[in-house]
């Protein structure tokens, strides 16, 4: 999923999307992002078992196809550059949303099984970077990038509430 987001916004702030280079911030993050997840897949694959490879090849694949479909429909459909800004940016805003989003399945199985087995430090890290606000608004990106992390963990707050009652 991440992947995914650091594609897609890497496409928002190039010049085929934005308007020159007006969020070259938001390129140069997620591009580092983009080597720093195909390097964490790369060593996967190294060690991994002939099936996991296969698992995580069918894992990959529709993300790279999604984001270049996203890419080829806003370079050929849309002639001005809001109407990319805003289609790729709504799609990437829902991706950060999963992305954020994720952890919360496993928070719901800890809460449902009353047990620990399946919490670890890097799950609590990364549900606590979910409510924490994002940099983007500090550095004056644009509206499109500003997802707001802790959207899942208020989508996911009632069936929370509702186990522990």
């Amino acid at each position: 999923m991440a992947l995914l987001n650091c594609f897609l916004y890497t496409w928002y702030g190039l010049p085929v999307v934005s308007y020159k280079w007006e969020n070259f911030h938001v390129v140069t993050i997620n591009g580092l992002g983009i080597l720093l997840e195909l390097y964490f897949i790369l060593i996967y694959f190294h060690f991994a078992s002939t099936s996991g490879k296969k698992k995580v090849a069918m894992m990959t694949i529709p993300f790279v196809l999604v984001s270049c479909t996203v890419a080829l429909i806003s370079a050929f459909v849309f002639d001005d550059h809001g109407r990319r800004k805003a289609f790729v940016g709504s799609i990437g805003l829902v991706a950060s949303v999963a992305m954020y989003g994720s952890p919360l399945v496993v928070m719901k199985q800890v809460i449902e099984s009353k047990s620990v087995e399946f919490w670890n430090k890097c799950l609590i890290m990364t549900a606590t970077s979910a409510t924490t606000p994002p940099a983007p608004p500090l550095l004056h990106a644009p509206q499109c990038t500003q997802s707001p992390p802790i959207l899942p963990l208020c989508s996911k707050l009632p069936l929370t509430l509702n186990k522990w009652n």
